[in-house]
């Protein structure tokens, strides 16, 4: 959407961590909503421009819509099934979720810049948007930087797969079915 612009494009409109989204990390990939040119079009932008145009669905008068409720079912880069959780905490205390998106999104940066391989950018996106911050956190301690860098992704991945799983979480995305 050309001249959209939102003070935090690093959280999205919608409730999506755009600051763990492996497009917005990319060199001259997304800006995050609202962030300016290159940005996706968005029927959930559209909407909040048609209702006043709020930061946040949460502040909508209308939310949580069933557009929102929908979009949760199925993930596109990111996770999408914790959107409403990020919506309601933002709404609830927005510097608190904007310090945790900042500490999640620096764990992000070193795993990315010292345990991905080349094949695990969105794999690490995934695992930092659903993990708790204090968990990925706790891997990043126990990883071994001194393995050559095939074996430190692999030790990384299974140390988080195990963090996921320790809390009953799936580090796949959902995909919604061809038809």
């Amino acid at each position: 959407m050309r001249n959209y612009r939102r003070s935090d494009p690093a959280f999205s409109l919608c409730g999506l961590c755009c600051a763990l989204c492996p497009m917005h990390r990319m060199e001259r990939g997304c800006p995050g909503c609202g962030g300016g040119e290159g940005h996706q079009s968005c029927a959930v932008i559209r909407c909040a421009l048609a209702h006043g145009g709020p930061e946040s669905c949460a502040l909508c008068p209308g939310y949580p819509c069933p557009r929102l409720k929908e979009a949760a079912r199925f993930d596109s880069f990111v996770p999408h099934r914790n959107q409403l959780e990020h919506l309601n905490r933002w709404a609830a205390a927005p510097e608190d979720f904007r310090a945790e998106l900042a500490e999640k999104s620096r764990l992000l940066t070193q795993l990315l810049e010292h345990y991905n391989d080349g094949r695990r950018k969105s794999f690490f996106c995934t695992a930092v948007n659903l993990l708790p911050a204090g968990d990925t956190a706790g891997v990043l301690e126990q990883l071994n930087g001194s393995l050559p860098l095939k074996e430190r992704a692999a030790q990384a991945v299974r140390l988080l797969n195990g963090a996921a799983e320790a809390r009953g979480i799936s580090l796949k995305l959902n995909k919604k079915p061809k038809n």
